[in-house]
């Protein structure tokens, strides 16, 4: 039987917990700058209009101070949607990573249930039939020599099946302890963001409406409106990232499930069976990424707001 190693998946996932949580932190932080300089510092430059003005007034403004005041505003705009990003990709990029460490289990259970051994306990038992000493010996104190054999058959084959449930259950407690942590962590981060998703999503596809509608009418003026079609790719983006981090960790999922199923169960101790049992209640309870603990964030949900935009732009448009 091919050996693998166990790993303290715990440690190695709590230190990128850290390390993931640093960068999100680090993101969050800088966006909250980001938002402070949009919207307080830039209306003390930009008196009598918001902070977000979709047209400037060419007209009512002269330069050189138009120029400059439109270069700070752009540059605050792109801080501010980078920042975003990279608060998004930071999260979503942890996803990912518990997300590998879900792979890594369902790969190692693949590995065992291909390496499971069906053993050929013959190969186990050497010398006897060449020593005609020991049959000699054992034939004449213990009876006959297809009695010993039999007996230490049954010996190394008792010994051999104690080995095997020790290890087995070793390796699936391994990565029981290895999932258990992933499902905590991943229900640590549906806790911290799942508002903060929410807001995004809804932002972001209020947004993508809003900016696709500007950008669809006939009377638009590309050069002014050129930031309307940056707002219209982060609200796309913004939403398609965390929709798909969200299927990629149930997927994953499905994949250890899958791997437990086709484990040869049915040949293990019943020790064994009730921890694959358990490992599977788990997975059947996994519920991933959330939106404000109300909807299942997933390629499905994009989906239905992609819709529902569409049909919103389309009402705009008729309007």
């Amino acid at each position: 039987m091919r050996k693998i190693d166990s790993y303290s998946w715990t440690e190695e996932i709590q230190k990128d917990t850290e390390r993931w949580y640093t960068k999100i932190a680090l993101s969050h932080y800088t966006v909250l700058s980001g938002a402070v300089l949009s919207f307080v510092i830039l209306p003390m430059f930009y008196p009598g209009e918001r902070a977000l003005p979709y047209l400037f007034p060419v007209d009512n403004l002269v330069s050189p101070y138009y120029e400059i005041v439109y270069v700070f505003q752009c540059f605050i705009i792109l801080v501010f949607i980078l920042n975003t990003v990279s608060y998004d990709l930071t999260c979503c990029g942890f996803l990912m990573r518990l997300s590998s460490h879900m792979e890594v289990i369902s790969t190692n259970l693949d590995k065992f249930s291909e390496y499971y051994p069906c053993p050929d306990y013959s190969k186990y038992i050497q010398g006897y039939s060449d020593s005609e000493k020991i049959i000699s010996v054992y034939s004449n104190k213990h009876g006959s020599f297809r009695d010993l054999m039999n007996y230490d058959n049954y010996m190394i084959r008792r010994a051999y099946d104690e080995q095997l449930t020790d290890y087995t259950v070793k390796f699936l407690k391994d990565n029981i302890i290895h999932h258990q942590e992933i499902i905590r962590q991943i229900s640590k981060v549906d806790m911290m963001f799942n508002q903060s998703i929410f807001i995004q999503l809804m932002g972001g596809s209020i947004l993508f409406c809003i900016a696709a509608s500007v950008l669809f009418n006939e009377n638009v003026i590309w050069l002014k409106d050129s930031r309307m079609g940056t707002f219209a790719v982060f609200g796309f983006l913004d939403m398609f990232l965390f929709c798909y981090c969200g299927t990629y960790i149930m997927n994953t999922g499905e994949k250890v499930e899958q791997s437990l199923y086709s484990l040869p169960w049915y040949e293990m101790h019943p020790k064994a069976r009730k921890m694959i049992s358990y490992m599977l209640v788990r997975l059947h309870n996994m519920k991933g990424i959330t939106a404000g603990r109300v909807i299942g964030v997933n390629l499905d949900l994009y989906l239905q707001i992609m819709k529902f935009a569409h049909s919103f732009i389309a009402l705009l448009k008729e309007l």
